[in-house]
């Protein structure tokens, strides 16, 4: 029988494939035996039996971490690794192994996959109260020092000497405290007391806030037992701690709750024996009766987790967005522009939604600029009045003649229509573009700087025929909004500004577009709640609400007597 072309077809597939196994087999042999970290098992991979290289001789080690400027021990996230590769066998198309992670006896370990991944592997972190001893190769290791957004990294192999203490100082290449900016984390669980404090001090977080909540309706409450409002025991000085709540259903929606005095029960009102109801609104409701700030979690990020969004916001029922929550999707940042081009102001909040040791907490932040003394109460209004950026890394700042985010630039007739937007980017991270968004458009795009691709700064003159508003935002590669924050060879920083807000002529913000798409949703919602509850009252109380919500859009709708059109910018 003769060879088809098919059968040809089908060799050259099969010897490619052999080729790239090969190449996949021979990169991870040499990362075993590199100065990087080395990639860990894939999902669903089992570890192989195999037997155990001899591990290398170890010595007793003290080493201390200092702040550059005043000599002081400080908390910082370390990573001791050895320098071959005699840690458990792997399987990845061949038998590896990975490198050796050294800790401290008792430290927590740290394995951030989402935030630090090599070719799908971890590196191991723990954190040093600013001095730790530990047994380490005698031979030689790598030590990688981190602290927060603002210190400059420590990477460096090491031979250790008997008897003698390693200093390692970290530097700051900028200090945002003097220019009034204060980190933190909208979304935080599972720490408690003084792991919780380590934690923050480490990763040079002035807010964490720690939300306690249920898997679902009935279980037991996950966190520490402590009552909303600070959280002392976690708390220091620079570094303050809080509780708040997840207010969560997973059909309607997941709720950062910040700064309330009350707990709401039963903090979710989803199980797998009850019925979804009340609505989310009766939570918020008593919430916002509180005075406390509401932050709608994952925004695109999972299905049937938003659902109930455009309601509760139509409402006044939301007070900004997690736009930068662990992960996240294009689709969740168009959602949170549309919501903008209704005239909402919902400020840009973040946070890392930790859960365990694979998160580390302020991954993902929130910076807040404060015109006033430090505390909680002042980073939690100033957030409410959009006067943030998120970020994974880079710092991102903006300007729209003159003001800062979360700011009004007035224009009328007789005044110029066109603005001047002033856009700053500087990073310890890589990023690709600095772009500045109008309207939920790009209307320009900078490249960053090379050849090392952290900052980028861009002045531009930008026409207005509406009332809008204008943010910034820095991206690394193409679709990839939300990545990780560990610098590749790939551009991985992300940042994003709150708005400034523009008024023409005092018109409110209205887009019709953006309007009937939530009109839309909310008709997609009566559907589901009329063909899913068989009690008449339940389903009366969700249709009311979005009967409301409904008219609110429409009004939003009705008020927008403008053609859609991205003018350009010109620098």
């Amino acid at each position: 029988m003769g060879t088809t072309e098919a059968d040809t077809c089908s060799a050259r597939w099969l010897r490619l494939f052999l080729l790239l196994a090969l190449a996949w087999a021979a990169i991870r042999s040499h990362e075993a035996n590199s100065a990087l970290p080395s990639a860990t098992r894939q999902v669903g991979q089992p570890t192989i039996a195999a037997a155990e290289s001899p591990r290398e001789p170890t010595v007793p080690w003290t080493f201390q971490v200092l702040d550059a400027e005043t000599n002081e021990l400080m908390p910082a996230r370390v990573s001791i690794r050895s320098l071959r590769a005699d840690g458990p066998a792997e399987f990845v198309l061949v038998p590896i192994r990975r490198p050796t992670y050294y800790t401290p006896e008792g430290a927590e370990v740290l394995t951030p996959s989402i935030d630090y991944r090599f070719l799908g592997g971890t590196v191991d972190f723990f954190y040093t109260p600013g001095q730790s001893k530990l047994d380490v190769p005698k031979a030689g290791f790598e030590i990688w020092i981190q602290k927060g957004f603002e210190y400059e990294a420590v990477r460096s192999r090491v031979i250790p000497e008997p008897g003698k203490v390693a200093q390692f100082p970290l530097k700051r290449w900028i200090n945002m405290p003097q220019e009034g900016w204060y980190s933190g984390d909208t979304h935080i669980h599972m720490l408690e007391g003084k792991r919780l404090a380590l934690h923050l001090q480490a990763e040079d977080l002035h807010v964490g806030n720690l939300l306690l909540w249920r898997l679902s309706y009935g279980t037991p409450v996950l966190g520490p037992d402590v009552p909303p409002g600070q959280y002392a025991a976690a708390s220091a000085a620079g570094n303050l701690a809080w509780v708040g709540e997840e207010f969560r259903n997973d059909t309607f929606g997941h709720l950062s709750i910040l700064d309330l005095k009350k707990f709401y029960e039963p903090m979710t009102t989803h199980g797998p024996d009850r019925v979804d109801f009340p609505p989310m609104y009766e939570g918020l409701r008593e919430f916002r009766q509180q005075g406390a700030m509401i932050l709608f979690s994952h925004l695109g990020a999972q299905p049937g987790v938003e659902s109930e969004y455009p309601v509760d916001v139509a409402l006044g029922m939301v007070d900004g967005v997690e736009t930068f929550l662990g992960w996240g999707t294009r689709q969740g940042l168009e959602w949170w522009y549309k919501l903008l081009n209704c005239g909402f102001r919902l400020p840009a909040a973040a946070g890392t939604d930790r859960m365990g040791p694979t998160r580390i907490v302020g991954a993902q932040r929130v910076y807040v600029k404060l015109d006033s003394p430090f505390s909680y109460r002042a980073w939690i209004e100033n957030l409410k009045q959009s006067h943030s950026f998120v970020t994974n890394g880079p710092l991102l700042f903006l300007k729209v003649n003159k003001k800062p985010v979360g700011e009004t630039v007035e224009l009328a007739d007789g005044t110029p229509k066109k603005v001047r937007v002033e856009a700053r980017a500087v990073s310890r991270i890589p990023f690709e573009w600095l772009e500045i968004i109008a309207n939920g458009q790009v209307i320009y795009s900078l490249p960053s700087a090379p050849p090392h691709h952290l900052r980028a700064e861009v002045q531009l003159d930008v026409p207005i025929t509406r009332s809008g508003w204008i943010a910034a935002r820095c991206i690394g590669r193409g679709e990839v909004l939300f990545p990780d924050i560990q610098p590749r060879p790939t551009l991985d920083g992300f940042a994003h500004t709150s708005p400034v807000y523009i008024s023409m002529n005092k018109k409110p913000i209205a887009f019709r577009e953006s309007a009937e798409f939530f009109r839309a949703h909310i008709r997609w919602l009566q559907e589901w709640v009329e063909a899913n509850y068989a009690s008449p009252s339940q389903a009366e109380a969700f249709l009311d609400l979005f009967k409301k919500a409904d008219q609110v859009y429409a009004g939003i709708a009705k008020k927008d007597r403008h053609p859609s059109a991205v003018v350009p910018a010109t620098p």
